[in-house]
């Protein structure tokens, strides 16, 4: 990142199990706007060599001004950290944003949800589908769209387009293809089924 950053003064980095935290400090008569700019496309490019499934780097600003006053910790006996990290990021920070001043990152630490799909090759191959049908059909059915307002009468309904799947068994109903006049889901491509 040196190499591409003009104005460094000195770079500190702290690694933990999990996140890495690179503080980089400036001249003072660096101009900010464009240090950022450079800062945000060495990270882009760094991505390119980081291995599959990376968490994208998050560039955040600090000066005297944005200095954190309060800080928040998630803990709970009944949630498992994915569920905490869900309510940190969908609920807890659209709740604090509207307020006035407020700079609100994503949650630090935790574990943010990741659903894996296996697939046996010798049922995908039996039916004559790919690995890759079977990404295109779970993106293509795993979708939140922009909604809208229906009126009927003296009454306006919300459109709700959240076509995610409510719970993990709901993937097995996921349509891969429509092959040999018989549509073919995800539970007939899994293994043991």
């Amino acid at each position: 990142m040196s190499t591409g950053v003009n104005g460094i003064k000195n770079m500190e980095a702290q690694t933990l199990n999990g996140i890495s935290v690179q503080k980089i400090y400036f001249q003072p008569d660096v101009n900010l706007d464009l240090a950022i700019a450079q800062i945000v496309s060495a990270t882009n490019t760094i991505r390119s060599v980081m291995p599959p499934g990376i968490q994208a780097p998050i560039v955040v600003s600090y000066n005297a001004s944005s200095v954190p006053v309060l800080q928040l910790s998630l803990k709970s006996d009944r949630h498992s950290e994915q569920q905490l990290y869900d309510y940190g990021l969908y609920n807890l920070r659209q709740q604090l944003a509207p307020v006035p001043g407020v700079t609100f990152p994503a949650p630090d630490g935790g574990k943010y949800r990741q659903i894996m799909v296996d697939i046996d090759p010798v049922k995908l191959q039996a039916r004559g589908l790919t690995p890759t049908d079977v990404v295109n059909a779970v993106n293509a059915q795993n979708l939140t769209l922009p909604s809208g307002l229906a009126k009927i009468g003296d009454t306006q309904y919300t459109v709700r387009t959240n076509a995610m799947p409510v719970s993990i068994t709901d993937l097995n109903d996921v349509p891969i293809k429509y092959v040999n006049g018989q549509t073919v889901f995800l539970r007939d491509c899994r293994p043991g089924a």
